[in-house]
């Protein structure tokens, strides 16, 4: 296959040199090879990952022989200049076994939109087996040689979405998939995620009509999806939502204490000026003596004169009570802060 990015003229020749697995190449370009896993495909969308990077291209519109795309987040225009039949054609033939049965295989991905033979049809080399749709385009899968055809096997995408969850895991988080299956979904799923407390995951399959009446009343939640990136990036929003929060410490200001009351049911209460920022009523303090930090704890009491403040700014007098805390001096500091919680993301 060949084909032409548009900006750079040049013509770049690519060829499938073995299949490794189900869903994985090695393919050549430019005379470098590379491993390249398809993780999904559709008539829209590619996902895969190339030498361990995953990389995703979205399919936008043509004209004549023109394809536009997103890769990745920038736009690319495509020139084809390809025969796919032909190339299919001449990699999909399977090794012939003992039995002399042979596997056919189509060796580049895509969505069946048709098949064209039953089980037990005769068939002709060169015969169309079934019809693939990739990235708009369709690509027929031929017999390789004359023959009866004895099964049709359709991958789904099960283990790939497996693969695709399990990367999500960290040290922290992670995906605990209970049951996997192709079909669409049961009441039996329902009864599962409801004893275990599980959402259950469509992909490509909706649930009938009462296991819906049963998610509703068990209040189990059912998502829906079509694309594996959209399952993967909705999960992991949930993923880093059960992360432990950044703990980030915010200096709001300082207070000296210029005199030390001692007040009945309360106790020592420092009189103070805010020398710098501000203090707040709950704020996080420390207490510090000789540039020393000789407690931290907080606030239990902020007050301009008889009444209670909520903060107190720079250069004004205030009276301030620490929780469970008597051991303050005149002339000691006090540094007032708020710790803020920063969620984080995979």
């Amino acid at each position: 296959m060949k084909y032409k990015v548009q900006d750079s003229d040049e013509v770049v020749d690519g060829e499938i040199l073995e299949k490794l697995s189900q869903d994985e190449y090695k393919i050549k370009i430019k005379d470098n090879e590379y491993v390249v896993k398809i993780l999904h495909t559709d008539s829209n969308v590619m996902e895969f990952v190339l030498n361990n990077e995953f990389h995703s291209v979205r399919y936008v519109d043509s004209q004549t022989s023109e394809m536009n795309f997103i890769v990745d987040g920038s736009s690319m225009s495509v020139n084809m200049n390809s025969h796919l039949d032909d190339i299919v054609f001449k990699n999909s033939g399977g090794s012939d076994s003992s039995s002399g049965q042979s596997t056919l295989r189509s060796q580049i991905p895509g969505k069946v939109v048709s098949i064209d033979v039953e089980d037990g049809a005769e068939v002709k080399k060169g015969d169309t087996v079934c019809t693939l749709e990739s990235m708009k385009m369709q690509v027929a899968v031929k017999a390789q040689k004359d023959g009866i055809v004895k099964g049709i096997k359709i991958k789904g995408s099960v283990e790939a979405i497996l693969g695709a969850l399990e990367n999500l895991a960290t040290g922290e988080v992670g995906v605990n998939v209970l049951h996997s299956g192709v079909g669409g979904i049961n009441e039996s799923d329902i009864t599962l995620a409801n004893a275990s407390g599980a959402l259950i995951i469509g992909f490509n399959v909706r649930a009938n009509h009462q296991a819906r009446e049963m998610a509703r009343q068990d209040d189990v939640e059912i998502r829906y999806y079509s694309i594996i990136y959209d399952l993967t990036d909705d999960l992991k929003k949930a993923l880093s939502g059960m992360l432990a929060p950044t703990l980030k410490e915010n200096l709001l200001g300082y207070a000296e204490i210029r005199e030390v009351f001692h007040v009945s049911k309360v106790g020592k209460v420092a009189g103070c000026i805010v020398t710098e920022g501000m203090v707040k009523r709950g704020a996080k303090v420390r207490l510090v003596r000789d540039e020393v930090v000789i407690h931290e704890g907080e606030l239990s009491q902020l007050k301009r004169f008889k009444d209670d403040a909520k903060e107190v700014k720079g250069g004004i007098e205030c009276g301030m009570a620490f929780a469970n805390y008597q051991d303050i001096q005149i002339g000691d500091m006090i540094e007032c802060f708020e710790i803020e919680e920063i969620a984080r993301a995979l």
